[in-house]
């Protein structure tokens, strides 16, 4: 039997965003309200693993113009699919048990989310990605 606790736990730690999901879908409220706090709670971790990624693909990304980074991070995202299944991980391992359901229920247009938060987070970070290779 699951603790309920472990699913307060698991919410307690997420930061808050201020999204307003008004007039929004089940999927959109998902996104703003479980998956932006758990990417944004996660953020260390995935701009680590993604620097990891660049390392063992040996491409020296701080040389890179911005349009060759940006293909590569898009490329990594959606080609690469062990880091595309670590990513997803990374997230779906902090929904609670009633959250792994609503995800289960559209599972793929969610994962579709997650990369593209995930995504947009790394270019926004991209000079983090880049103090951290050198």
């Amino acid at each position: 039997m699951i603790k309920e606790t472990t699913n307060m736990d698991k919410k307690s730690i997420r930061p808050k965003l201020n999204i307003n999901s008004s007039n929004s879908t089940v999927e959109e409220i998902f996104q703003n309200e479980v998956l932006r706090p758990i990417i944004k709670l996660q953020h260390e971790l995935i701009i680590r693993y993604f620097n990891h990624t660049i390392h063992s693909k040996n491409v020296d990304f701080h040389r890179l113009n911005r349009e060759a980074k940006l293909k590569f991070i898009k490329d990594c995202l959606t080609k690469d699919l062990s880091l595309n299944n670590y990513l997803k991980g990374l997230i779906t391992g902090l929904l609670t048990g009633e959250e792994m359901v609503t995800y289960l229920n559209h599972k793929q247009s969610v994962n579709k989310r997650i990369i593209q938060i995930i995504e947009k987070r790394i270019v926004d970070s991209m000079e983090e990605v880049i103090g951290l290779e050198r």
